[in-house]
């Protein structure tokens, strides 16, 4: 994707040593290494990617999309000052590969419990018909051509969209993955849209960085309400106390 393109899709507050040049990938993490890349230097909770922009443009980035000072900038690399690198995130990846999520039927599955046993029924019963279908889980990432297991339950921003791209390459059309509070909260899924959205049950869990279970509860109707498809379906689990509070966020069909 050449740079131009890019940025009319996407609000900008400074630009510095404009070159239209060709993105052909796209990094948060700059100890990876890709020729005619962009690196997004992501603020995060404990440190701030603007740290290794130097190292990033060693590891073969043309332009750097930054939201905090970078003190050292180098001649011939573009720079893009945003106001929130980590809600920018996934629809820079997205773009530029190509926006595989929408290539793709996708299923969101969020819950406190639960998730990986739905997930894995749901692509039992797609394969039983022939249906081959890809799996973002807990306990395993089924991308196709390779399955692995993963380091968190829901990728960061930028993997997952490298992730539905290489579900489209593989030639899957079908994809469930479960949806963590703090893959929401932390907008790893920002600019992902399901076809359906399931809701499993709500416990304690996660108040250490959620605080309260109305700001727990609070993130996850956001799936419903934030993340679906135009028409997309919601299945909730009438059984749970925060079953309302899911099909009040659910702008379309519901199934309890």
């Amino acid at each position: 994707m050449r740079l131009s393109r890019l940025l009319k899709e996407i609000e900008c507050t400074e630009i510095e040593n404009f070159s239209d040049c060709e993105i052909t990938d796209v990094f948060s993490d700059s100890r990876e290494k890709f020729k005619n890349s962009l690196f997004i230097a992501v603020k995060g909770l404990m440190s701030d990617g603007a740290e290794f922009a130097s190292d990033a443009v060693e590891s073969g980035a043309c332009v750097v999309i930054y939201e905090t000072d970078i003190q050292r900038k180098f001649p011939g690399v573009t720079y893009i000052k945003v106001k929130d690198t980590r809600v920018i995130q996934s629809k820079v990846a997205g773009l530029i590969y190509s926006c595989p999520a929408e290539k793709l039927h996708l299923t969101g599955i969020t819950g406190t419990n639960g998730k990986t046993s739905t997930a894995y029924i749901y692509r039992h019963i797609l394969k039983h018909n022939k249906i081959k279908c890809g799996l973002l889980g807990t306990t395993e990432y089924d991308l196709g051509n390779r399955k692995f297991e993963p380091a968190r339950t829901t990728p960061d921003a930028v993997f997952l969209q490298r992730y539905f791209r290489e579900m489209r390459n593989s030639g899957l059309k079908h994809a469930v993955m479960e949806v963590s509070s703090h893959a929401i909260s932390l907008k790893r899924i920002e600019e992902v849209f399901f076809d359906t959205a399931v809701f499993t049950n709500l416990t304690m869990d996660h108040l250490d960085y959620h605080g309260t279970m109305e700001e727990y509860s609070s993130t996850k109707a956001e799936l419903f309400s934030a993340h679906l498809k135009n028409g997309g379906l919601s299945v909730i689990n009438a059984d749970d106390e925060y079953a309302g509070m899911m099909t009040q966020a659910s702008p379309y069909e519901v199934i309890l």
